[in-house]
């Protein structure tokens, strides 16, 4: 269990609600995530130009510099939130909604690998995030970028550089 949850001037990936395992705060437009007291950061997450020159998509930078993730968000299909492709392009996982205040991560299986629903109801409520198959550390800070990477494209506090 996990929650994504607003901290002081970020956001706090804890476990149990209350073991902080990462946290991201914007720096000058970028969002790295990074272990507490740590300056290094396992990915960073920026607002990233589509190519159409009509927005940006969310996108997850690695540690080498090198694209980890990207986050589509399409806008006909209501029930998908984002698609998360890897930087060959191949789907990582497929956010869908479920109901008014949940959404899952769908893997390129076809397998539920969490769920997540609104804990509060302010602006910037928490997240409640079960996960349902475990990825280990690197699976841990992709499943926070992704959510933040929502979360803050829905609260339109991620943009362009």
């Amino acid at each position: 269990m996990y929650r994504l949850a607003p901290g002081g001037s970020g956001y706090h990936w804890l476990r149990h609600e209350s073991v902080l395992i990462l946290e991201a705060q914007c720096d000058e437009g970028t969002w790295p995530l990074r272990r507490p007291g740590s300056d290094e950061a396992l990915l960073t997450l920026v607002a990233r130009g589509t190519g159409s020159g009509s927005g940006f998509e969310p996108a997850l930078i690695d540690a080498r510099g090198r694209l980890a993730a990207t986050l589509s968000i399409p806008g006909a299909d209501l029930r998908t939130l984002a698609v998360a492709r890897d930087d060959s392009e191949a789907l990582l996982a497929e956010v869908r909604s479920d109901g008014p205040s949940g959404i899952h991560l769908i893997d390129d299986r076809g397998e539920v690998t969490a769920l997540a629903s609104r804990a509060g109801t302010g602006r910037r409520a928490a997240l409640d995030v079960l996960v349902t198959r475990p990825a280990g550390d690197a699976g841990e800070a992709l499943l926070f970028g992704i959510l933040l990477g929502l979360e803050l494209t829905r609260l339109g506090e991620l943009r362009a550089a």
